[in-house]
């Protein structure tokens, strides 16, 4: 029993100690859509996510079945390109379809404040899809890369809806 204890302790110093040198903040990640050519079955999704799942630094992989297409969450410190390197290198053919933002949301009350920040979103240049969800109080962005920032799409959110969005960590 106080083995536990003293194991307990140590572990919350080291959670305070970790929060005390990155200022409270963990890694930050991004988020982006592949499309991935030649993944026409289960075993392919898998060999796909088997392998981005094997890169450091990637947090999730989820496959859009049916699209040929995989949305990639990843620490901020991994290149893109390392990504795209590892899926050719099994024999598939990935290219950047766009990179996802995640934004918290806050102030939604339901599935029709939603829907009214989906459309606006969609109306934004350089936005190809938004999948807002009340639920998750969150906002899954796909954008063309360079296209438009994180910082336009909070101020898009903001000025038009009224709720409050910030990046989701």
């Amino acid at each position: 029993m106080i083995k536990a204890i003293k194991t307990l302790i140590v572990i919350g110093i080291v959670i305070l100690l970790h929060s005390v040198v990155t200022g409270g903040q963990g890694p930050k990640y991004k988020q982006c859509l592949l499309k991935v050519e030649g993944m026409s079955c289960e075993k392919c999704e898998k060999t796909v996510v088997q392998t981005l799942e094997g890169i450091k630094g990637v947090e999730n992989v989820e496959i859009v079945s049916g699209k040929k297409e995989a949305s990639v969450r990843f620490d901020e410190a991994v290149d893109v390109k390392a990504i795209l390197e590892a899926v050719n290198a099994k024999g598939f053919q990935a290219s950047l379809k766009g990179e996802q933002i995640v934004l918290k949301i806050s102030g939604m009350h339901c599935s029709n404040c939603a829907v009214e920040i989906k459309d606006v979103l969609e109306k934004q240049k350089g936005v190809l899809s938004a999948d807002v969800s009340f639920a998750k109080k969150e906002a899954v962005v796909t954008c063309q890369p360079g296209q438009i920032t994180l910082e336009q799409l909070v101020k898009v959110i903001e000025d038009n809806t009224g709720y409050k969005a910030t990046i989701k960590k």
